[in-house]
């Protein structure tokens, strides 16, 4: 009401003047009566203590500055609820705006009211209520604080009142109790905050007021515990100070373990706006903690408990050695933090940590079983290289972990690197080759406990041979050195095979004859050895005897009487042949296999199999071919009639459902659109369709030697009748080889990425067949290409001039191989004994086209260092090697000087080898074939007469 009559008294006093400027008589001038509704007036009457603001009492008036000023404005004091009058003179026009000024302040009177909670309180209110009443002088209203409802109502205009209640939020919102984290970046930051800042941490809570806790809550305490009575971040309502009454010094909670849930973190707790500046001031005490901090990384976990040290001995130690400087290993990240506020220490105490870690460094050798026990054999080559490397490096400790098949090394690191390279070279050193076995060679080979034929020909060549029953067929694995592996499997093959001195015979016999060999309970055949000294192993699986002893001439005779025995056995013999493998209307017709019968002179019938092969929901038939006549004969008439259906082939090619439709109703209809695919392949050849619950399928019978053939054209009709249904994509069959480029299971992934129907391999062809729509059969084709072409270019193939190049690529002691493994990141170096070249295969096509440069190098140099040969053969004559030879061999002597070839005389191989360059050894075979003629002519001389020879001298290799 004060404010309103100020402001009309204003208004008025302007009036009034301008109206005595421009009247002659004031009195007669319009004059109006307002009649106002007073509003009461709050005086602070105080009656409480400094320590108290809230404490007076608000007394209510309803003066309205009751006078009559100069101008005329008179203004009663009524009670309150009373109507008040305010009397206006002037102008007319001056009094009507005047008075509808002050109806529309009067008539937008309003209260609002604003939630107070008790714990901010006297932020609020202020000291003696000061923010109170600063807020009613600034915003002109009335605001009344009610401690009961814990809220205070705001009165006066709709804007004032506004204003005054968005000043109570703002102070509300800076009041609010809020927390707040700071992420840590690791655990040792944790660690240097309460060793090395704790100080700093309480001045950060002293100059804030907020409660700080490092960790989560319950982790690590370092903020103000609660007072007796109440919280430490709760102050006194008209202070505006989050200290406490009682316990308001900032106490240390004590410390304890760190949880493993989640970051450390700091937790900042308080006012919005204290919790503001502690967090500023945390965020600048962690950026220099940070500029302090260093790190050292361990490199692999062992070397955790390593600088630990049991029970942290070694961190005590470095501790102590450098007492300026906070260490913290931390094993979560392999790493060690280091942190001084003298930036000088921390150089000395990372030196000593690196030393540490120098001085035990770690590697990991793979090395499986086999190897493993040859390098840890009480003899041998492992066990010199073991002490080798023990006299040469003792710091360095060498543990096995047999489940792991590594070996686990330790020690200063440069003395590692070279023992690793020593192991690494005997490990790549190490060749293994398999030997395959028959299901009763497993037996025969293991018979005999430790003088068994394994053990046998490890102990005599230093390989180790080991058996692998899980693999089919059964392997035996030979591993050493090449000197001993070649002489081990030599020795075995021998066995398995038989050899070329007759002690190990092997003979074909009729599965069905074998028990007559046998005889029962084994009777004839405990003669048989009795007899002739030998041992005797039934191959059933092999159809066929193995006979072997020390003694050539007694297996010799052993075997004779097995093959008189034999030969007046008659036996019926069923021989059993797949659908997979025969085509009966062309070459295995029964008059076929009657006409092999008589060849060998047994009896032999072909008859249809009443049990068929099942491919998918198809069954196709097979036959029998039912023998009978002498054992031995049945053998050989036995191969020769597998050998006839093996030229017979079986395939199909997998059909969509809609293709499947269209060519069994075309053949329906008269019209076998395949038809004229058996017209155009050598042999007979028989092309169906069969349908499948997926689709269907061509049947492919053809021989063997026109199934690739017959394939190709059926795949073309196809093309024809479907355009862009089939597509093939040309492959390298080492590609199709390697299962993780071109498997069964990458097609049936690509079939089903790219939506095609059928997506098979082709060994024949090496190709992929792919079949279904053109859109998915071009995604298809796309990334078949991209996953060979990926495949090519890291994998390159060098060719070897010959086996003599083989060595030369291996190296002493596998060290130039092992060369080229590592020089270009690593790649994988094989050597193809059937391509007769090496083969590169890396992850990166630089690498394997740099490895194949080196290689491609190395041969071309050794074939321009190599001297070329020839062989010439001897003639019958006997006087051509000693006319070649001369007197004291000056003749032979007279064409190496002359020509600069060197010759070599095989007499057990009645050859003369000629090395050299080509020049060379074209001059020489071309004096040599002058010479053997003129011998052959002149029929020689011997001794040392006319044939020019005065000795026996001779060069023999």
């Amino acid at each position: 009401m004060s404010v309103v009559l100020r402001a009309v008294t204003r208004w008025q006093a302007g009036t009034e003047r301008g109206a005595c400027r421009g009247c002659e008589d004031s009195r007669t001038l319009p004059t109006a009566f307002l009649t106002l509704t007073p509003q009461p007036v709050r005086t602070r009457v105080p009656s409480g203590d400094a320590a108290d603001p809230t404490g007076g009492s608000l007394s209510t008036s309803t003066s309205t500055n009751a006078n009559a000023n100069a101008n005329g404005a008179e203004v009663a004091a009524p009670k309150v609820g009373q109507g008040a009058t305010l009397r206006l003179v002037g102008l007319q026009a001056e009094v009507d705006a005047a008075a509808a000024a002050i109806n529309s302040l009067t008539s937008g009177t309003t209260t609002k009211r604003q939630a107070v909670p008790a714990a901010v309180r006297g932020a609020v209110v202020g000291t003696k209520g000061a923010v109170l009443l600063a807020i009613e002088e600034e915003c002109g209203v009335t605001i009344d604080m009610n401690r009961e409802k814990e809220e205070v109502a705001i009165t006066g205009p709709t804007p004032s009142v506004n204003a005054a209640l968005e000043r109570v939020n703002n102070i509300l919102t800076d009041n609010e109790e809020i927390s707040a984290e700071v992420e840590l970046k690791g655990p040792h930051v944790t660690q240097i905050l309460l060793s090395k800042r704790r100080e700093r941490l309480r001045e950060i809570m002293s100059m804030s007021s907020a409660l700080v806790i490092v960790g989560r809550e319950g982790e690590f305490g370092n903020g103000p515990r609660k007072g007796k009575r109440g919280a430490a971040a709760e102050g006194k309502e008209g202070e505006g100070k989050a200290e406490g009454k009682a316990g308001g010094k900032a106490e240390e909670a004590p410390k304890a373990k760190p949880s493993e849930g989640g970051p450390a973190v700091v937790t900042i707790k308080g006012r919005r706006s204290q919790v503001r500046e502690a967090q500023h001031h945390v965020e600048r005490l962690l950026e220099e903690v940070g500029w302090s901090t260093v790190s050292v990384p361990l490199g692999t976990p062992d070397l955790v408990g390593v600088v630990l040290g049991k029970g942290g001995t070694n961190a005590k130690k470095l501790r102590g050695a450098h007492p300026g400087v906070s260490i913290e290993v931390v094993p979560e990240e392999c790493l060690v933090y280091l942190f001084s506020d003298e930036v000088d220490s921390l150089p000395p105490a990372v030196a000593a940590i690196e030393e540490i870690i120098n001085a035990n460094q770690r590697s990991v050798i793979e090395m499986d079983a086999t190897l493993g026990r040859q390098f840890f054999a009480r003899d041998g080559p492992g066990k010199a290289l073991r002490d080798e490397l023990t006299g040469a490096y003792p710091a360095v400790t060498i543990d096995r972990d047999r489940e792991a098949n590594t070996l686990k090394l330790r020690g200063p690191g440069a003395e590692v690197a070279v023992v690793v390279s020593r192991i690494e070279q005997f490990r790549d050193a190490q060749l293994t080759e398999e030997v395959y076995l028959c299901k009763e060679d497993e037996v025969s080979v293991l018979n005999g406990g430790e003088k068994g034929l394994l053990r046998t020909i490890s102990s005599e060549t230093g390989a180790e041979l080991n058996m692998k029953k899980d693999r089919d067929p059964t392997v035996v694995l030979v591993t050493g050195q090449p000197g001993p592996v070649a002489a081990a499997r030599d020795r075995l093959v021998k066995y398995l095979d038989g050899d070329d001195n007759g002690t190990v015979v092997l003979m074909e016999v009729d599965p069905d004859a074998i028990g007559t060999i046998i005889g029962k309970k084994g009777a004839n055949a405990k003669r048989l050895q009795n007899a002739h000294n030998v041992k005797i192993d039934t191959l059933t699986s092999r159809a066929k005897i193995r006979i072997y002893g020390a003694d050539a001439a007694k297996v010799a005779a052993a075997k004779a009487e097995i093959s008189k025995s034999l030969d007046a056995t008659v036996v019926t013999s069923v021989v059993t042949i797949g659908a997979e493998l025969i085509n009966a209307a062309s070459l295995l017709t029964p008059a076929a296999v009657a006409d092999i019968g008589l060849q060998y002179g047994v009896s032999a019938e072909l008859s249809e199999r009443s049990v068929g092969v099942v491919y998918e929901s198809n069954s196709i038939n097979g036959f029998i071919v039912t023998l009978k006549g002498p054992s031995g004969s049945i053998a050989q008439a036995r191969r020769a009639i597998m050998a006839l259906a093996a030229n017979t082939a079986f395939s199909v090619v997998p059909l969509s459902a809609s293709q499947n439709s269209d060519l069994s109703y075309n053949k329906s209809m008269g019209t076998d659109l395949l038809a004229p695919i058996a017209q155009m392949v050598a042999g007979h050849v028989t092309v169906d369709v069969s349908p499948l619950p997926t689709g269907g399928i061509i049947k492919i019978n053809s021989p063997a030697t026109s199934m690739v053939h017959a394939r190709a054209l059926v795949y073309s009709l196809l093309g024809e009748r479907y355009p862009g249904q089939f597509a093939s994509v040309a492959l390298e069959p080492a590609a199709m080889a390697d299962g993780s480029v071109m498997s069964k299971q990458v097609l049936r992934g690509l079939t089903e990425s790219t939506g095609c129907s059928h997506m098979s391999l082709d060994w024949d062809a090496k190709c992929v067949h792919i079949n279904g729509s053109p859109d998915d059969v071009v995604t298809a084709v796309a990334e078949v290409t991209r996953i060979h072409e990926a495949w090519a270019s890291r994998r390159k193939v060098v060719s070897l001039p010959g086996e003599w190049m083989i060595p030369v690529i291996i190296g002493k002691a596998g060290a130039k191989i092992k060369a080229l493994r590592k020089n270009h990141g690593g790649v994988k170096v094989e050597i193809d004994d059937n391509l007769m070249a090496v083969v590169i295969e890396a992850k990166e096509g630089a690498n394997a086209s740099a490895s194949a440069a080196e290689v491609q190098a190395l041969v071309d140099a050794s074939v321009a260092a190599r001297l070329e040969q020839v062989e010439v053969p001897i003639p019958p004559d006997t006087n051509a090697i000693p006319t070649l030879i001369g007197r004291q061999g000056a003749g032979i002597k007279k064409i190496e000087q002359s020509t600069g070839a060197r010759i070599d005389i095989l007499k057990h191989r009645d050859v003369i080898v000629i090395k050299g360059s080509t020049n060379a050894i074209a001059s020489a075979k071309k004096l040599v074939d002058e010479v053997f003629s003129r011998a052959t002519v002149n029929g020689g001389g011997g001794g040392g007469g006319g044939g020019g020879v005065a000795g026996e001298v001779s060069r023999t290799a």
